[in-house]
């Protein structure tokens, strides 16, 4: 290999390494050709303990091992045509789970024959938390919204009804979606 291949192969990988998020490279095994210091930091692991493992077995919860797997066969096999964008979890070190929204791609020689994929990565554990909690919150408004006895009704600055309760549905005998918007002075 001469100088400038050894340069290009140098900068390639200290490109990967200033990128914010998860880069792995696996080959058609599904073992780990590469991963940047973003990956090895999100799992706990240095980077050289997470080259050539398998990244099924090893970086993913037992519950999940075996889907993801059985799609990535059927990625080399070209029996399935590659997802752009999936959500799976990931396993640290430590053995906590942390869910990871990929961009995939299929890896091909020079012959077009898949060797592999090349995903990028990102944490969004807090953001799936977050969202959670927002639904949660959500629903639990909702439930108590509803099970208010007295008439209620929301309306905007302009007199239009946002949203109504249980009881005011029932006692107008209508349903959400045929009072939202109307004027709540058309209603009363």
């Amino acid at each position: 290999m001469d100088k400038s291949e050894i340069l290009k192969k140098y900068l390639l990988h200290k490109f990967f390494d200033i990128m914010g998020i998860m880069i792995v490279a696996l080959d058609s095994k599904g073992k780990v050709l590469f991963i940047n210091k973003a990956g090895s930091s999100i799992l706990g692991y240095k980077e050289i303990d997470i080259a050539g493992k398998d990244w099924f077995s090893d970086f993913l919860p037992e519950g999940s091992r075996k889907e993801v797997r059985a799609v990535f066969n059927d990625l080399m096999k070209k029996e399935r045509k590659p997802r752009e964008y999936f959500e799976n979890p990931v396993l640290t070190k430590d053995g906590e789970e942390k869910i990871i929204s990929w961009h995939n791609t299929i890896i091909h020689d020079d012959k077009g024959n898949i060797v592999g994929t090349l995903s990028a990565g990102e944490d969004i554990t807090e953001k799936k938390i977050q969202e959670d909690a927002i639904r949660r919150s959500s629903e639990e408004w909702e439930r108590t919204f509803n099970s208010i006895k007295d008439l209620i009704f929301i309306q905007d600055k302009d007199s239009n009804i946002v949203r109504a309760n249980k009881a005011f549905l029932d006692m107008l005998k209508v349903k959400q979606e045929d009072i939202v918007g109307r004027k709540c002075y058309e209603l009363l």
